[in-house]
């Protein structure tokens, strides 16, 4: 489950992203075996994330972030947002998601 931190789940929030930047917040993650973190979105946005204190981004798109280390605890995680250039006002929307991953 993704959090603010008063530990309200996040099920929805709106977010305002300009052309060509970025904007960073930090959600609560309830961390188990086997889970991950991924994202979807358009191609005018893209969605990374890391661990606080971290210092590399996952693309979430492309990759996910293995919650399996942090097992039965709450982490804190950096999300950063980042516009492609966008010549027209326009509205797109990105998921952020945690979910149970099948090991092959």
């Amino acid at each position: 489950m993704i959090k603010d931190f008063s530990l309200n789940p996040l099920v929805n929030a709106q977010i305002q992203v300009n052309s060509e930047q970025s904007i960073e917040f930090t959600v609560l993650v309830d961390c188990a075996l086997d889970y991950k973190m991924t994202a979807t979105s358009t191609v005018l946005i893209t969605v990374e994330g890391r661990k606080q204190g971290d210092t590399d981004w996952v693309d979430l798109q492309t990759d996910e972030i293995d919650l399996s280390d942090y097992d039965g605890t709450t982490q804190a995680f950096e999300i950063r947002v980042t516009a492609d250039t966008i010549t027209t006002h326009s509205f797109e929307q990105f998921t952020l998601r945690v979910s149970k991953w099948t090991k092959l």
